[in-house]
């Protein structure tokens, strides 16, 4: 079983390793930091691969769940909010 202190490094690798310079990103920020779209966004919300923050009425994706999504996609992990493989997001 992993340390919390082995998990919170390895998701500040990941952050630095994408070159994400900031804790938390707005959703059109985070959607273009991801290249994907509004839907596909609140689709992976929905289905638990983000978690979402608000500050007042601002919801804000945080910068190691996007790291933790992009490489789970990179590395062909299934997803619960999208497809499994890059040719099939073609």
């Amino acid at each position: 079983m992993e340390s919390p202190n082995t998990f919170e490094t390895a998701a500040t690798e990941a952050v630095l390793r994408l070159g994400l310079r900031r804790a938390a990103y707005s959703v059109k920020d985070a959607m273009q930091v991801m290249s994907i779209g509004r839907a596909s966004l609140y689709a992976a919300i929905k289905a638990g691969d983000l978690r979402p923050g608000k500050l007042g009425a601002k919801t804000l994706i945080y910068a190691d769940d996007i790291a933790r999504y992009l490489t789970k996609l990179r590395k062909g992990a299934p997803t619960t909010s999208g497809p499994s493989t890059p040719s099939q997001a073609a």
